[in-house]
Parts: structure tokens; sequence; C-alpha cells
């Protein structure tokens, strides 16, 4: 070895140990200096904000998220108790959460509240929160927290949507039920209103009373089975321009009763600027269910406010209704019944409307769930405002009309005597027997088919002047039979008549000399629209 190796490997010896401990520290420093730049970057950078909390909650650090998010710099949050910022209504759950947190060390506690941002407005927040109190280098609650408004706006609608789906399956079910149900039971219906009309015809007093009461019997069962129609959106309407306020003031006395005797009605209404296009047997039925369910909300005496005005909606229109679509800017007319009774539970106004369902006694509350149909068939939209306790208000807003003009007015009917042969064709032999009688008790000759193909086959044989045609029939249905008929005998008035289903006469009735009647009618009803489709006045009695 020379002197120059010497000398270098003499100065590698003597150097050793320092240089190697400055190289470890520099190393140490460099390391630090990363984790440093790490961290800065992770909570600078991240979406959630990362909290430190001492064990009474109050905030230790906040990192630079926290500013972009709620609006508060970190330095405006030092010291602060986190459990004043959040919003009261949430304030207790947060607390009992934490001191789960404080309860268990080390475990992992998830919690949802409202926060108030820097303007003053509310945000829904998710923390995820540790207890690390125990730990030296931590000695604190760690949270990480996180916006959530936009995530929970999207599952809420997601479940409303979800909700409406259901609502529309459960409509289309309660639609065929009440298909069913309307079909064979208006049948029925029409043997026995048209059997005691005759009744009522006799000449002995007890017999007359016995027909008037099971008349008025029918009547009610008739009433019922438009209701479940009418919730299923299947009811039919007569619709004519009406006018609210008139109709809500001739109820007047009829309301009186239904509100209860021992409850105070207030009744206010304009005027003018209240048409609409509705049915009004219906509208009545709405008046008195949302009158008499005011009446029923509570034990004490309750005050109802009923109101009808006329009301100009604003853009962008009215979008929330509890039941029906909804609402275009533009020109409404208001039905307003309010209570101070004693409101509803979230779970009451989640299901008022369903049929049956009742907070006062089994079986009851048929009359809001009619209601919810009938706002939606005649395209009106209804609110709903109620707290428990703290009384409820019904809004239904329904499009104004134009005045009806005077060649529209309907004239008074005209007793007639009827001539010609009637043929019936229904395949429910009670119900064509009953309406056989009652062609032949206006003057008429009936003869009665129970099918299509029957009918078609009648028509060659007689000299038929009028067809009273069931739309549901098996094999050869209503729609069919009368295309046949039509081609047949084209001249021939054919009069269409169901116990449910208008929508399939829909189609036949905008041809000539072609008109429908809903199962169940009175002899009156039958004769005005016999009258109506045949222009025939004979007679006069």
């Amino acid at each position: 070895m020379d002197r120059e190796d010497g000398d270098r490997t003499k100065s590698r010896h003597e150097a050793g140990p320092s240089s190697n401990l400055e190289a470890v520290a520099s190393g140490t420093q460099r390391s630090l200096t990363e984790s440093q730049e790490l961290f800065r970057a992770l909570t600078l950078y991240s979406g959630d904000i990362l909290s430190l909390l001492d064990g009474d909650g109050r905030l230790l650090y906040n990192s630079p998220a926290t500013e972009r998010i709620n609006g508060f710099t970190p330095d405006e949050l030092a010291n602060i108790d986190t459990f004043e910022m959040i919003h009261p209504e949430d304030r207790a759950h947060v607390r009992e959460v934490f001191a789960k947190v404080l309860a268990a060390p080390g475990q992992v506690h998830t919690v949802q509240y409202r926060y108030r941002t820097k303007n003053g407005a509310w945000l829904w927040m998710e923390a995820v929160a540790s207890n690390q109190l125990h730990n030296p280098d931590v000695r604190g609650v760690v949270a990480n927290s996180r916006d959530v408004s936009e995530r929970l706006r999207v599952e809420d609608e997601r479940a409303r949507m979800q909700d409406q789906l259901l609502h529309v399956q459960k409509l289309e079910s309660l639609g065929v039920l009440a298909g069913g149900v309307a079909h064979d039971f208006n049948n029925l219906l029409t043997v026995m209103l048209g059997e005691a009309s005759l009744l009522k015809r006799n000449e002995s007093p007890s017999v007359t009373e016995a027909g008037r009461r099971i008349y008025d019997a029918a009547e009610r069962a008739a009433e019922l089975t438009q209701l479940l129609l009418a919730y299923a959106g299947k009811g039919r309407l007569s619709v004519e321009v009406t006018c609210l306020a008139t109709l809500v003031r001739d109820m007047q006395p009829l309301l009186q009763i239904t509100a209860g005797r021992q409850n105070q009605l207030s009744v206010e209404f304009e005027a003018g600027a209240t048409l609409i296009e509705a049915d009004p047997r219906q509208l009545r039925q709405v008046v008195l269910n949302l009158v008499q369910n005011a009446g029923e909300s509570a034990q004490a005496r309750v005050r109802i406010c009923l109101s009808v005005r006329a009301q100009q909606i604003e853009p962008p229109g009215l979008t929330e209704c509890t039941i029906g679509n909804p609402l275009a800017p533009g020109s409404y007319v208001v039905l307003e019944v309010s209570d101070d009774g004693d409101g509803m539970t979230g779970e009451a106004r989640q299901r008022i409307f369903d049929p049956f369902f009742s907070t006062k006694q089994t079986g009851r509350g048929l009359g809001l769930a009619a209601v919810s149909g009938i706002v939606n068939s005649h395209r009106a939209g209804l609110t709903l405002h109620t707290n428990a306790p703290g009384g409820t208000c019904f809004r239904i807003y329904f499009p104004c009309a134009a005045p009806a003009s005077a060649h529209e007015q309907t004239p008074e009917p005209r007793e007639v005597q009827l001539r010609g042969t009637a043929l019936v064709v229904d395949d429910d032999r009670e119900a064509a027997r009953t309406t056989c009688r009652l062609l032949e008790a206006l003057g008429m000759t009936a003869v009665t088919a129970a099918s299509g193909q029957e009918a078609l086959e009648l028509c060659d044989r007689y000299d038929i002047e009028l067809v009273v045609l069931d739309m549901v029939m098996p094999e050869m249905d209503g729609a069919e039979t009368f295309s046949r008929i039509r081609e047949q005998a084209p001249a021939v008035p054919v009069l269409l008549y169901s116990g449910y289903d208008d929508e399939i006469a829909a189609e036949c009735v905008q041809q000539p000399k072609t008109a429908f009647l809903h199962k169940p009618f009175t002899p009156d009803q039958l004769q005005d629209r016999i009258v109506s489709l045949t222009q025939k006045r004979q007679n006069p009695r």
C-alpha cells in the first residue's frame, strides 16, 4: 500500500462514526419532511374533513377541507364546541353517539347530522369517529366528516320514486279488483234499483214504501262502489262547468251536520270566479269527506274552516303535491279545509289516503281514499300540511274553467212514451230481464240476447228500433258485437252500458246514434238517454 492510499484509509477511519450519524439524521429528517408533506397534501386535497376533538367535543384541529365544505377556516373553528354547530334537532343524537365513541376506545362509530355553514345554511354531514384519547401519539377523538347532502337528496328522490311506483302498482291492483267488484256488483244493483223503482209505482202503500226503502239502500250501495272506483281512478265522470262556491253554499246545512254538533264550522267563499270543470256529485263527496275528517280530528271541540277562493299560481308552478301531478302556472280555484285538531303523526300522514286506513275506527277511512282518486281524475292537485299536535290543512287546486254558455245548458227532461222493439244484449240474465221490464214500462217491447252471436241472429229476425248492449261479455265482447251490429243494421241506435269499463266504449260512442249509460241506472236516466239517442218525443204524457 502506498502512502496516498494509507492516508485515505486513515481519513475514513477517523471520520467514520460521526459521518454515519449525520447520514442517518439527514435521512430521518428527509423522511419526516416527506411524511409531513404527504400529510399536508392528504389533508389539503382530501374531499373529507379530518378533525381532532377532545373528550368534551371541543375542536382541537380541522383540516383545510372545512373551508371548502362549510365556509369556515380551520382557525375560525379552533377550540369551538362542535355540538353548538349541529342542528338542534340532531344534537341529542350526536351526543349519544359521541358518548358511545368515548366508551369504546378504538372502535369506529358513524353518525349523520346537519351542520351549520358560515352563511347560515345547513349541510347534511356524515362523520366516522374513533376514540384515540388513549393513544399518546394522538390524544384525541379522530373524526372523518363528509358532505352527504347530495347523496341523501338522491336517496330521497329514489325512495320517492319507489313510493310512487308502489302507489301506481297498488292502484293498478285495486283497479283490477274494483273492476271485477263493480262489474258484478253493479249488475246486481241494476236489478235492485230497477225492480225497486217498479215497486214504487205499485198502488199498495206498503209495497210502495218497501220499494222506496230498497231503492234508497241500493243507491247508497252504488255510491260505495263508486268510492272504490274513484280511489282506483276508474270512477265515471259527468263533467260540467260548476261554480264551486255555489256548490259549497248549497251544502252548508248538510256540512254543519257532518262536521259534528260539538264542533264549530265556518265557511268562506268568493261568489264569483270559482268556475271549474268537474263532476258535481264527486265534488260534494270530496267536501263532505274532508269536513267529516276534520270533525273527527280530536276528542275535544274542533274549529273547522272551509273556504273557496280563486288563486293565481306563479312560475314555476306548484311542484310538491301530496296527491296529483305538479301544477303548471295559471288560474286555479282552491278548496281549503283546515282544523285545529290533533294533527297527524308521520305514519298517519303516509297512510291517510290508503283505503280503510283510519286512526279512529277499524274499517273506516274509505272517504279520503276516494278523495285522492277524485283529485287525480279531475287533473287537480292536493297539498297536505299537518303536525302532531298542530292541526291539519287540506288544499285542493282545481284548474279554472270558462263560463258555460247559454246553449250548453241542459233543458228540463220531459216524460215521453217510447215505441218499437228494443234488443237487450247482456250475459247477466237478471240484469237483462230488469232492463227489459224498465223498457216495457216506458212503452217498448223488449227481447233479450245472452251473447253477441245471439244478438246478431235476433237483429235478422225482428224489426229492432233500439239495441241496449252490455260492453263486458265473454267470447264476443261488446265492442265486437257493436261493430257487427253496425255492419248489419247501420241505422239502428245503440245504447252501450256497463257496470265498470266505459273506456271500452270510448271509441264506439264517437259514432252516430250511439250513447253510453253506466250501471246501475235509474228509470229516468234510461229514459233520458234513449230519448236523447233516438231523438223521438212521441205521445207526451
